[in-house]
């Protein structure tokens, strides 16, 4: 009797390292992309694909390229990984707007031991929109730098991967593209990776949300000047729910419109007859202002490291840095008047 509750023991043993390796396996899988997003260093890669047969065929039904996705060491080594290459979005992937799309990058290689790519299904790849355009350059480093201000202000935010791109049309025609750009980490890892799962709604209310999150996203997206997005719509913004928070927290994204961006097919409301004005709205909650006091107090908490991010920003040129500080001066000059910022608020703010 003796030696069968030793071999009972002796197996249940087995069991919990079995599963213990494989409760750690599960995790590495559904968490694989996290080698991508550690490093702060620019990745320089090359995209080869048929560049004008994708450009050329930009409808609804979205058409796979095959291509192939070279990334390159700091010494100089290379990985190929072989990949299908589509057009996403809707107003970049117009080319009436845009002359480069958005992509996204599905991946067909085993590429479950890559260093960076392990694992992975599919990647969104944000670009530059127009082609040889020294301004939108700029501009595409502007919304990764939003990305990376939100990653000061919340956990629950999207890491990115700032890019030194070259895409080589695979015909062996045309001059290859140089541009910045940047992926994305994908929603469900970036929910996984603050302990939560994404939350599918066909509608979200305002009362529902954690209110912490909400407030502190709302004052971000005034900040960066950000009329693009709408808890109600679902429009630019994720939810997830995180078993330390009891609502689902509000996570945003996509801030190419923002007036921090200022790209040119920004809408713009003119409030001048002689100047081109733009406007930004409180679009969160109504708070009273001794509410929205200790959110004002978080934001001077992250001020410096915001302002140090930009700065220390070897790729954005100095004429953007000091138009994007100047801006946010007036947001903190603002907010460090707590009435006449709640008056404001007042004007656009939403009921719960």
């Amino acid at each position: 009797m003796k030696s069968i509750k030793i071999e009972l023991y002796r197996i249940l043993i087995f069991l919990g390292i079995y599963f213990s390796f494989a409760l750690i396996g599960y995790s590495q899988e559904e968490n694989s992309d996290y080698d991508l997003f550690k490093s702060q260093q620019i990745l320089k890669i090359h995209l080869t694909f048929h560049i004008d047969s994708l450009l050329n065929n930009r409808n609804v039904d979205t058409i796979g390229h095959l291509g192939i996705l070279s990334y390159f060491e700091t010494d100089g080594r290379s990985t190929d990984i072989r990949v299908i290459v589509k057009t996403r979005g809707n107003f970049r992937k117009n080319p009436d707007n845009c002359s480069f799309p958005p992509l996204k990058l599905e991946f067909l290689s085993d590429n479950s031991k890559d260093r960076l790519f392990r694992g992975l299904k599919w990647l969104k790849l944000v670009t530059h929109c127009q082609t040889d355009s020294t301004e939108f350059k700029q501009f595409i480093l502007q919304e990764y730098l939003l990305y990376k201000t939100y990653n000061i202000i919340s956990p629950f935010s999207f890491n990115v991967r700032l890019l030194d791109i070259k895409y080589i049309d695979s015909s062996g025609s045309g001059t290859p593209i140089q541009s910045y750009g940047f992926f994305i980490e994908r929603p469900k890892q970036m929910a996984q990776r603050n302990g939560g799962e994404l939350v599918k709604a066909d509608v979200m209310l305002y009362k529902n949300l954690d209110e912490n999150s909400l407030v502190k996203l709302s004052l971000f997206q005034y900040m960066i000047w950000n009329n693009d997005w709408s808890v109600p719509l679902l429009h630019n913004v994720k939810f997830v729910k995180s078993t330390n928070i009891s609502s689902p927290i509000s996570v945003p994204y996509d801030f190419d419109w923002a007036g921090i961006v200022s790209a040119p097919y920004r809408v713009r409301s003119i409030t001048d007859d002689e100047e081109n004005v733009v406007d930004v709205f409180y679009l969160g909650i109504c708070l009273k202002k001794k509410e929205l006091i200790p959110f004002f107090e978080f934001y001077f908490s992250v001020k410096n490291k915001i302002y140090s991010l930009y700065r220390d920003f070897p790729y954005l040129d100095d004429i953007q840095k000091e138009r994007t500080l100047h801006m946010y001066d007036g947001f903190y000059s603002l907010i460090k008047k707590p009435a006449k910022a709640n008056s404001k608020f007042k004007e656009t703010c939403f009921r719960k």
